[in-house]
């Protein structure tokens, strides 16, 4: 699938400043399938112990001198252990390094990487919850921003995020090693389903396609909303078909209760035709992000958060729509001590969130270390709070 992006990665990443480091592309620069309004997503690691130092404010400028436009997401790791100390502490960096591809750098870190890598990959708890976190977050979003999003052929229904999401469902289900892609990811699940025609490949191409058009103006908002709407029936045909082979294996491996699937599926509106056996032993982080994800009380919301809770279950509390104003304040502003990188798609989502209130929006605003983003959507949700 080409790339409507005149920067190829693969190409031009080469700088002196890499040298020692092992870095490579993820999200849709990893797999190419960037569009018109694609961030370019890099990540690199070198550990702090490294007689070697990174100048990210010159590798930037070189790659912007070379043609890169627009955003340019740099996910630096200088934790010694990339796995434990990093990808473990939030989604966004632990799926950075599960679906890493173009890895380069030294030979000797690059082989560190892999096998810490294959670590990762062998947790199996780990990517039963992603899964579900994964539906979540599709869920909550589509619920909570669309159809008004102004990316909504990325984000909404039947948009490009959706198929990449089962994709992913069947990366994390069968870890595979090598350069994933969505494409492939679909075949992969027509295999489950038992779809020989390759109609999910088919709509996951239509869908990206959608994409473009929009992004570049080709295509209105009246005919993208017609043509997500067809997608999304498909997806839903599709993820409920694949949800039946890969939630069995969830209980199996994970213990998590039938009773629990059961009421998170019905909040996801997903069709089931699968019988679960009684559970085994249950991983409490799972429990924990899925009782967030189901609870309708803002005063139970509240009470879920503490030092110790991790960041799952506190991105399924900012992802929930009965959460108070008060507890999104906590959230964006803790009363505990945090890893800011780690939080800074909590505070980019408090902000966004329906029931954000004007002081947290007003408190970000003027918060030092933020990315340019987290204040965008800070001074957009107090423009709607003013215009009411």
């Amino acid at each position: 699938m080409l790339s409507v992006s005149t920067w190829p990665p693969q190409l031009l990443l080469q700088d002196e400043n890499l040298i020692s480091t092992v870095w490579g592309l993820w999200g849709g620069t990893g797999r190419n399938e960037m569009t018109a309004l694609s961030d370019w997503d890099v990540f690199c690691w070198l550990p702090a112990s490294s007689t070697r130092q990174l100048n990210v404010s010159e590798l930037l400028d070189t790659w912007r001198a070379l043609g890169a436009s627009g955003h340019i997401d740099l996910l630096l790791c200088t934790e010694e252990d990339p796995i434990s100390d990093y990808a473990l502490t939030n989604g966004t960096d632990l799926h950075a390094i599960y679906f890493l591809s173009n890895i380069q750098g030294s030979q000797e870190f690059v082989a560190h990487f892999l096998k810490a890598r294959e670590r990762l990959h062998g947790m199996v708890e780990v990517r039963i919850r992603e899964i579900l976190h994964l539906l979540i977050t599709q869920h909550a979003f589509d619920l909570m921003f669309c159809p008004s999003h102004p990316r909504s052929s990325k984000f909404c229904k039947g948009g490009t995020r959706w198929w990449t999401t089962l994709a992913e469902m069947s990366y994390l289900r069968y870890p595979r090693h090598g350069s994933p892609s969505t494409s492939s990811g679909m075949k992969l699940i027509e295999g489950i389903v038992g779809c020989n025609d390759s109609r999910l490949t088919q709509a996951w191409s239509r869908s990206w396609r959608l994409r473009i058009g929009h992004e570049t103006g080709q295509i209105n908002d009246h005919e993208l909303a017609t043509e997500l709407q067809k997608l999304a029936s498909l997806w839903k045909v599709a993820v409920g078909s694949t949800l039946a082979e890969i939630l069995d294996w969830m209980q199996h491996k994970a213990g998590v209760p039938r009773q629990l699937l059961d009421r998170t599926l019905d909040e996801l509106k997903l069709e089931r035709s699968f019988t679960i056996p009684h559970p085994v032993e249950l991983s409490k982080s799972i429990e924990n992000m899925l009782h967030a994800f189901l609870e309708t009380e803002g005063k139970a919301l509240n009470e879920m958060l503490s030092p110790d809770a991790d960041w799952w279950t506190l991105n399924a509390i900012v992802m929930n729509r009965h959460t108070s104003g008060e507890t999104l304040h906590q959230l964006a502003f803790p009363p505990w001590k945090v890893n800011e990188w780690a939080w800074r798609n909590i505070r980019l989502y408090s902000a966004k969130h329906p029931n954000v209130g004007r002081q947290t929006l007003q408190q970000l605003l003027v918060t030092p270390g933020l990315r340019e983003m987290d204040y965008s959507a800070a001074r957009q949700s107090l423009s709607k709070r003013q215009n009411i």
